[in-house]
């Protein structure tokens, strides 16, 4: 069962999969949402900008569905959808890929 982490304005490190990420447009231009769920099956929600992870070529990777990495973001504020608490996170900094 998820529950909420952390205080809002606190800046925390998660270290979760990508449960979701998907990419829509609205009337500020395109918006990048992924979903996170930690270990102990906390659920984290990023809506925002693309999150990048390390460097290929020179280049920064796109996160996706499936990566299991850890990042640094701030707490926008504690949600519930369809009865599962939710932690609401933005300010993500690049993600590093956990081994």
């Amino acid at each position: 069962m998820s529950k909420w982490i952390g205080t809002a304005g606190d800046r925390i490190t998660i270290e979760a999969a990508v449960i979701q990420e998907t990419t829509f447009d609205n009337k500020y231009g395109r918006c990048n949402l992924y979903r996170f769920e930690d270990a102990d099956g906390n659920l984290y929600i990023h809506m925002g900008k693309k999150i990048y992870v390390d460097m290929i070529d020179s280049y920064p990777k796109d996160l996706a569905k499936g990566d299991k990495v850890r990042l640094s973001a701030d707490i926008k504020e504690h949600v519930t959808w369809d009865g599962a608490k939710q932690t609401v996170v933005r300010y993500a900094s690049r993600a590093d890929y956990l081994d």
